[in-house]
């Protein structure tokens, strides 16, 4: 209904199994490299995407 306000359970950072390039963008220097490092040793993942059309693999 209108006027209820429920709590929003976002993701944390360190929940975050895939990520998007522009995301990660925004994040401070240490937390960019260990993402990074996890995405790099395959743990995470990174979404691929191409910019005005879809990500061919």
């Amino acid at each position: 209904m209108f006027g209820v306000r429920h709590s929003l359970d976002y993701t944390c950072a360190s929940d975050k199994r895939i990520w998007h390039p522009l995301s990660l963008q925004s994040m401070p220097s240490r937390e960019f490299v260990a993402v990074v490092n996890k995405i790099l040793s395959g743990k995470y993942g990174l979404l691929t995407y191409a910019r005005g059309h879809l990500a061919q693999n």
